[in-house]
Formats: structure tokens, sequence, C-alpha cells
């Protein structure tokens, strides 16, 4: 049997059958559940079974297990999704909203930081060049009116000019104050942005702190190995003492199968629990396929471990 904690978009699965007798097992295919009907066909199961006793027994050099159309003993079960379950995935898709909300606030930002950047430049060129004309302008001003004695010519020519250029230069500073205006509104509307930014953050971490505490109360089935146990008692005399031994013996005769993302996830959780119903039980190693924890290498290909061996070579 095994469990499925979901973390975020990780799944991590966790086996918990323990096994003390080990045994040669025929499989063939039961129940495939309407459900899983359009995810997986009879023929693609059974193309899954042969692969999986190809790699398992290449591997051990012993056949353990063999496929037979008359047994039923594999069947594909669907439960439906708890209400924690249905809560998580809601969860995840919250924080797959805030996620794509701040990667567009974050591409805003990647955009804009040069562009108002560049035009706070230019604009401080410009004021600045601006100032100065201003500057210059009203030194003109000052040494005309310190000048005792203009003809009218004179008077009426340098009055013109001053005129004139009061006029452009009230122009420009116009055209300025629009061009702060702008840069000013950009910075605005940037920190705006800023401070949304912020508040997906914090809410973005909320949202994932909520879910890894669901998730620690949260626990799938996706497969379980069902049989028979046996106890026998056995009584005996020795250097004339009585002696009492139990032995328990799991004879397992059934696979249910009751989730998978994929075929490959599928052919992972098969092998695992079909090395169940021949009698092999946990072991606590490293990316081993009997692993309580199912690992990401066996996800990507099936392949027993020198710690797998050792433990099939043990029990069988």
């Amino acid at each position: 049997m095994f469990y499925k904690k979901l973390f975020g978009i990780i799944f991590i699965f966790i086996f918990l059958v323990n096994y003390s007798f080990a045994s040669y097992k025929e499989v063939g295919i039961g129940k495939i559940d309407d459900y899983y009907k359009a995810k997986i066909s009879k023929d693609e199961l059974i193309n899954i079974i042969n692969e999986i006793e190809y790699k398992l027994e290449s591997q051990l050099d012993t056949n353990i297990f063999d496929y037979n159309e008359s047994k039923n003993n594999i069947n594909i079960i669907y439960l439906p999704p708890s209400i924690l379950e249905k809560r998580i995935k809601k969860q995840v898709w919250k924080i797959k909203k805030e996620q794509n909300k701040l990667k567009k606030l974050e591409e805003y930002f990647l955009k804009n930081d040069k562009k108002i950047e560049k035009e706070k430049v230019k604009f401080e060129k410009k004021n600045s060049l601006h100032n100065q004309e201003i500057k210059k302008f009203n030194t003109y001003v000052k040494n005309i009116n310190q000048k005792k004695s203009l003809s009218s010519s004179e008077y009426e020519k340098e009055k013109a000019y001053i005129e004139k250029e009061k006029n452009r230069i009230t122009k420009e500073t116009k055209i300025l104050k629009s061009q702060r205006k702008i840069i000013k509104r950009l910075v605005n509307n940037y920190n705006q942005k800023l401070l949304i930014h912020n508040n997906l953050v914090k809410k973005f971490n909320s949202l994932n702190i909520e879910l890894e505490r669901m998730n620690r109360s949260f626990k799938k089935i996706k497969g379980k190995t069902f049989g028979q146990k046996e106890t026998k008692l056995k009584t005996f005399y020795k250097d004339g003492k009585k002696i009492q031994e139990k032995s328990v013996i799991n004879n397992m005769n059934k696979i249910e199968i009751y989730g998978f993302d994929n075929l490959s996830e599928l052919k992972t959780i098969l092998a695992h629990e079909i090395m169940h119903l021949v009698g092999i039980p946990h072991i606590n190693k490293e990316n081993s396929l009997m692993h309580p924890i199912l690992q990401k290498q066996q996800l990507e290909n099936i392949n027993l471990t020198y710690d797998d061996i050792i433990n099939f070579k043990k029990h069988f």
C-alpha cells in the first residue's frame, strides 16, 4: 500500500506494507474503471506488465511472476477525491494564479525600469539646458536695463527680441512641465505596481504556508496489495522444555491501483505493488524501488538498485 502527499506541484508517494513471506505469482487484469478507460486500455496495461516483468527479472535473473490471461488480480479502481484533496487542488490553483500575476508584474518592472531611468536622464538634461537659457536670458535683460540710454529704434528692437525670447522660454517651460508630469505619472504607476507586487508576494507566501499545512494532514492511497495473513504456532520440546514458535505469513493475491497521473507513474506504482505481491518488503534506501517514498529516479526509469536486489534475495 502507499500514500501520496502533495507539495505544490510535487508528488511524493509513501508505501506502508511489510511482508514476511515471498513466492512466485501469476498476475492478470481484472477491472479497469470507466474513469480510467480513456487513460489506459487493457492492451497497454498488458504491455506495461510485460515491460515490468522484463525489467525486474532481467536484473534478478529469476522468474518472479508471469502474466496469465485467466487471472484477474490487478484492478484499477477510481476513488473520488476527498474534501481536503479538493481544497488542496483549489489552493494550488490560487497559487498558480498569483504566480502569473507576479510574473506579469516582473515583466513590467524589467521593461519599465530602463524606460523610466532613460526618460529621467533625458528630462534632467533638457531641464539643465533650459535653466542655463533662463539664466542667460535674465543676465541679458539685466544688462539691457543697466544701459542708461537707448535710442527709440534700439529700444524697440531689444523689446521685440526680449519678448520673443520670453515667449520661447515660456513655451519650453510648458513642454518641460508636461514631460515632468508624464515622468511623474510613470513613476507613480511604477510605485503602485511595486506596492501591488509586495502585497502579492505576501499573499503568495501565505498561500504556500497554508498549502504546506494542508499537505501535512493529507494522505491519498494510490495503490494497495491485499492478501491473507496466516499465523502458525509451532510447539516442540527441546532439552525437556516446551518451546512455542509463532510465524506470520502474508499470502498476497490482489493489487488495486487507485490513481496515476501518467503511464510512467502507473508503471512505477504497479512494479512496486507487484514486488509486494510476491512478498518483498520495504527498504529505507535512497533511490530504491522498494523505498517507502517513491523516488524520482524510479519514476523516470524503473531500475532495481543494489539494495533492492539484496532485499529480494533475502525474502524470496
